[in-house]
C-alpha cells in the first residue's frame, strides 16, 4: 500500500467530518419509504426527494449529476469504455415502532450517528461519494471512469437499477457498500412467498395484523376476537397478552425485530400471535385448524415445518422469515421471506414448498424471485478488493457469504463491500439504527484505496 497515499486519504476525511456529518443528517431527516407513487415520482415523494437532495450534495463537490427517471442518480469522474461502479441506495425500510428518539431526527452521541437510515444506506452513500472526493483531491487521473449510482428502491424490488441497466451500460465491475466486510462474494437467492389458507365464516377470529414489510422480523403482531372464553382456562406465553377491548378482546405478541437474512437475531411476534391463537381458539371454531396449519408450517425459521430446510458449503442454512401476517376476504394470509443456499436451485425449492403447503390445504404462490450472486474468490474484483481491505486493517478475514440481497446482484461483475465491520452489531431495519462515524470513516478510507487501484493511476 502507498502509505503517503493512505495518509493522504486519512487526512482528507478529517478535514471534511463537520461536512459528511451535516450531509448524513440532511438525507436522515427526509423520510424515504418507499410510498404511493405519483407524477414524476415512481416510487413515492420520500424517495424523490431523498435523491434530489444527494444529487444536490453532488453538484455542490464539483461532479456533474444525471437524474434518470427520478428513480436513479448517477455521478461519473473520468472517461473510457471500463467503468468502476460503486452502488448504495437512498430508500429506507419503514420505520416501524420502538425508538427512543423520533427516527427521522438524526442526532450524533457516543460517536454513533442515529437515525432511520444512516447504516442502510444514506451513511454509505454519503462516504462514499467522499471517497470519490478524495481520490480527486488526491490528483489521481482516472483509468476507468468511476460511477457513482444512487437508486430508491433497493428495499423494495430494485426497479430502479433494474431500470438503469435497460437505458445504461453495466460497470465493468463494481462493489456496493451495502453488506459487510470483508468482501461479500456469495449472496443467496431471495424469495417471497404468499400462504392463504380459508378460515371459513362464523369465526371469533375478527382481524389479524402483524409485519410492515417482509423482509423484517415482525417485532408486534395483533389479532381482534368477538370472543376469547378459552382465555382465562389457558396460560398465554410470557410475550402475548389478551385483554378486552369494548365487546370483544384484543390478543397482542411482542417480539424482537431483526433483518429477515437473520432470524434468529430477533423474536418473530406474528409466529407467537399464531401460536397463540392456536391455543385461545375453540376446537369448532372455523379458524382454529387453518391457525395450527399455518403455525406449524411458518414456526422454525430454519424451513423445517415448509419441508425444505437445507444449506450448502458456499452460503450455509436457508432461512426463512414470516414477515406479514394478516385477515382478508376470508383468508388467514402469511408473507414469507426466504433466503435459499446460492448453489440449489431455488426454483426447485420453491416447487417443493409450494406442493408440501398445498399437502396441509395451504395455498402457496411465489410473488418474488431474486437469484443470487457468486463471484470467486479468486476473481480480479474479490482478490483487489481483499488486499485493500487487509492492507487497511491488518486482518486476514476470508471473503463472505450472507443471507442479505444487494445491488450487486443485479450486475454481471459486483460484490457487497462492507460498511459494517466483523466486530460491529448489525442494526439495520430495527428501531433506533445507528452507525459508528469513526467506522464509517474507515470504510471511506477503503472505498479511496478501492478507486485508486481499481480505477486510478
Amino acid at each position: 500500500m502507498d502509505q503517503k497515499l493512505d495518509q493522504f486519504f486519512r487526512d482528507y476525511f478529517d478535514k471534511r467530518r463537520d461536512d459528511i456529518i451535516a450531509d448524513i443528517f440532511s438525507l436522515v431527516s427526509i423520510p424515504s419509504a418507499k410510498g404511493e407513487a405519483k407524477p414524476g415520482m415512481p416510487v413515492g415523494e420520500g424517495p424523490a426527494k431523498a435523491l434530489e437532495k444527494m444529487l444536490e450534495i453532488c453538484q455542490r463537490e464539483g461532479f456533474k449529476t444525471r437524474n434518470i427517471g427520478n428513480l436513479v442518480g448517477e455521478v461519473t469522474y473520468g472517461q473510457g469504455e471500463e467503468s468502476l461502479g460503486v452502488l448504495a441506495h437512498l430508500d429506507v425500510v419503514p420505520e416501524g415502532e420502538g425508538w427512543n428518539h423520533p427516527p427521522y431526527e438524526p442526532y450524533f452521541a457516543d460517536g454513533k450517528i442515529h437515525g432511520r437510515g444512516v447504516a442502510d444506506n444514506k451513511g454509505p452513500c454519503v462516504i462514499s461519494l467522499y471517497a470519490l472526493c478524495a481520490f480527486k483531491a488526491a490528483g489521481l487521473t482516472p483509468t476507468r471512469a468511476i460511477k457513482l449510482i444512487f437508486g430508491t428502491d433497493e428495499e423494495s424490488g430494485s426497479c430502479c437499477v433494474k431500470r438503469y441497466l435497460e437505458t445504461e451500460a453495466a460497470p465493468t465491475m463494481a462493489f456496493s457498500p451495502d453488506g459487510g466486510f470483508p468482501a461479500v462474494y456469495a449472496e443467496k437467492h431471495i424469495a417471497n412467498v404468499l400462504l392463504q389458507i380459508p378460515v371459513g365464516e362464523e369465526t371469533s377470529l375478527a382481524a389479524v395484523h402483524g409485519g410492515t414489510a417482509s423482509n423484517v422480523v415482525p417485532p408486534t403482531a395483533v389479532a381482534a376476537l368477538t370472543s376469547a372464553a378459552r382465555h382465562e382456562h389457558i396460560t398465554l406465553p410470557e410475550n402475548v397478552t389478551c385483554t378486552r377491548k369494548g365487546t370483544g378482546f384484543e390478543l397482542r405478541a411482542a417480539g424482537a425485530p431483526a433483518h429477515a437474512s437473520t432470524p434468529w437475531a430477533g423474536k418473530n411476534a406474528a409466529v407467537l400471535l399464531l401460536g397463540a391463537l392456536g391455543d385461545l381458539l375453540e376446537e369448532d371454531d372455523p379458524a382454529c385448524v387453518p391457525v395450527h396449519k399455518l403455525f406449524s408450517l411458518c414456526a422454525q425459521w430454519d424451513g423445517q415445518g415448509l419441508g425444505i430446510a437445507c444449506a450448502d458449503e458456499v452460503s450455509d442454512r436457508l432461512t426463512m422469515n414470516l414477515g406479514k401476517l394478516y385477515l382478508q376476504d376470508g383468508k388467514l394470509c402469511a408473507v414469507l421471506d426466504l433466503r435459499l443456499p446460492v448453489t440449489l436451485d431455488p426454483q426447485k425449492l420453491l416447487d417443493s414448498l409450494i406442493a408440501h403447503a398445498a399437502d396441509e390445504g395451504v395455498q402457496g404462490q411465489v410473488l418474488t424471485l431474486s437469484r443470487g450472486l457468486y463471484v470467486p474468490a479468486d476473481s480480479e474484483l474479490v482478490s483487489s478488493l481483499m488486499d485493500i481491505y487487509h492492507d487497511v486493517t491488518g486482518s486476514d478475514e476470508p471473503p463472505m457469504a450472507i443471507g442479505g440481497g444487494t445491488y450487486a446482484r443485479l450486475l454481471p461483475c459486483a460484490v457487497a463491500f462492507g460498511p459494517g465491520f466483523p466486530d460491529e452489531k448489525n442494526n439495520c431495519h430495527m428501531a433506533n439504527e445507528f452507525q459508528s462515524y469513526d467506522s464509517l470513516v474507515k470504510a471511506g478510507v477503503i472505498y479511496a484505496h478501492a478507486m485508486a487501484q481499481l480505477a486510478g493511476k
